[in-house]
């Protein structure tokens, strides 16, 4: 079996407002969709082990989600491999597919972490030395060399149309912050933390910038940024912290070896198609709270020991 992978051909929500495209996609009305979506299909490219026009004339297979059992697509694999019959299964509604078997992701090579996941970059910052921690140098200038901490922060329109389910407050994000910076800290890293959201609409909203740029150690504000730039620097980023979106959970799918934080698991449930791998790690509760095991897959990154191990032998 092979894969096939094909640029994006329609978003459903783009820009700053939502939009529910027709089967047609027809974007001739609207020349910043067309042009934020052609930029989206250069940037995202993964390999194929097929073309494109070999596919031409294959029997294709429709997966639903909603009717979707393993021994019915296992049965039409082996009928088309008996009559050696070309087919292409193409998936509906991809998310809800992947919130039940997310392991499919890890079928495609570039969407699995490395074995073993390599140290994070994290130069030490102690006494002003220009030597590393146990992560790792590049010999590059000390700010190529720190760590990038990002976070999203979903507002905009789940907060100006009523979708209060989906919102994790301020302090949510700011006791994770701090509770990772701490292990960073431990470290000696140098790091900045990258904080993504939409352009703040209300006093609400700009005050929460506030507390949150106050709150957060090393916090660099950036709301309302290029889209496409922002989905960028949270897709290379050395650790993320999710939203309750896909905006930031396909950069953290596309960007497998760096530390991604899912959202708690109550809000995973109320948003459809928010499905997490098993390399990522997610807060307990909606104030923040990291298990110790969880931690520990930060610690071990930036070269300390693990604490939840250190325990269990005290």
């Amino acid at each position: 079996m092979g894969h096939l992978f094909r640029p994006l051909g329609c978003v459903g929500h783009i820009g700053g407002h939502v939009h529910y495209r027709s089967s047609s996609c027809d974007f001739s009305g609207d020349s910043d969709d067309a042009r934020l979506l052609s930029r989206a299909r250069q940037m995202i490219e993964l390999p194929s082990t097929i073309e494109e026009e070999a596919v031409e004339g294959w029997e294709q297979q429709l997966v639903r989600a909603e009717s979707f059992k393993w021994e019915k697509v296992l049965g039409e694999l082996g009928e088309a491999v008996q009559q050696q019959q070309p087919t292409l299964f193409l998936a509906e509604h991809v998310n809800s597919l992947t919130t039940t078997y997310p392991d499919l992701f890890y079928a495609l090579p570039q969407l699995r972490p490395s074995e073993p996941l390599p140290p994070l970059t994290c130069r030490s910052s102690s006494s002003g030395s220009s030597s590393s921690s146990s992560a790792g140098v590049h010999n590059k200038p000390w700010m190529l060399d720190a760590l990038r901490f990002a976070i999203h922060i979903r507002r905009g329109d789940v907060v100006t149309d009523g979708w209060s389910e989906r919102i994790l407050s301020t302090q949510y994000y700011i006791n994770l912050a701090r509770t990772v910076t701490e292990v960073l800290e431990a470290a000696g890293c140098q790091y900045t933390v990258e904080v993504h959201t939409e352009t703040p609409r209300t006093p609400e909203m700009v005050e929460e910038l506030h507390t949150l740029k106050r709150g957060i150690p090393n916090a660099v504000m950036l709301p309302g940024k290029d889209l496409l730039w922002t989905w960028q620097m949270m897709a290379t980023a050395d650790i993320l912290v999710m939203s309750n979106s896909m905006f930031s959970v396909s950069a953290a799918l596309l960007n497998p070896d760096a530390i991604s934080i899912h959202v708690p698991p109550r809000q995973a449930v109320v948003r459809q198609g928010m499905f997490k791998l098993r390399h990522w790690i997610a807060p307990e509760d909606e104030n923040g709270t990291m298990a110790d095991a969880a931690m520990d897959v930060i610690r071990q990154r930036v070269g300390l020991r693990p604490q939840a191990t250190r325990r269990r032998i005290e």
